[in-house]
């Protein structure tokens, strides 16, 4: 098999464009620069002045440009409509790249990658939650009583009837997310 080569089609360039990080910080840099430019320059006022203070070459440049009513000129906008596109465009395209780990509807526990992994710890235990101690490990069950994350307990059990509303009692060991998180 040789190497293929894919064409992008119109859209595909238009949307990879736009998901340019470069393209946002010369579209950022550039209406800064403009924004310097239209602070130095009065903004709206008479013709007459503009034409005392720059001379009659400049007047026509900053004019042709308009430079003197800058913020409503149609290359601003545009700067501006550009900046809107490509943030949008990159958050739609960053986030269904992480579509996977954001919207998890049915997240199963696979059993036979736990057993593999180099870090690990088995549990078999047959206490009750009452009999819960400091730094033993915990597993977190979903309302189908599937693992979704091994933890180690902060405190005693007998201490619960204690806990304030946002203290925390387990530290988080690995949980389904990082199932989802690595390249399957």
């Amino acid at each position: 098999m040789g190497n293929q080569v894919i064409v992008a089609g119109p859209l595909s360039k238009i949307w990879d464009f736009f998901t340019s990080v470069k393209l946002t910080i010369v579209l950022l840099l550039s209406l800064a620069v403009t924004s310097i430019i239209g602070t130095l320059i009065p903004q709206n006022e008479d013709p007459q002045a503009y034409f005392q203070a720059f001379g009659g070459v400049l007047y026509r440049l900053f004019s042709l440009l308009d430079l003197f009513d800058m913020y409503h000129s149609w290359w601003f906008q545009l700067l501006i409509l550009m900046l809107t596109a490509n943030i949008v465009i990159c958050s739609i395209d960053r986030m269904s790249a992480n579509r996977r780990i954001l919207f998890v509807r049915h997240s199963t526990f696979n059993l036979s990658r736990f057993r593999n992994l180099k870090r690990k710890e088995i549990l078999s235990d047959h206490r009750s939650p009452q009999e819960l101690k400091e730094n033993d490990l915990i597993a977190v069950l979903n309302q189908n009583n599937e693992i979704i994350a091994l933890a180690l307990s902060k405190i005693d059990f007998c201490l619960f009837d204690k806990l304030k509303s946002n203290q925390n009692i387990a530290r988080n060991l690995i949980d389904k997310g990082y199932y989802l998180r690595r390249k399957q």
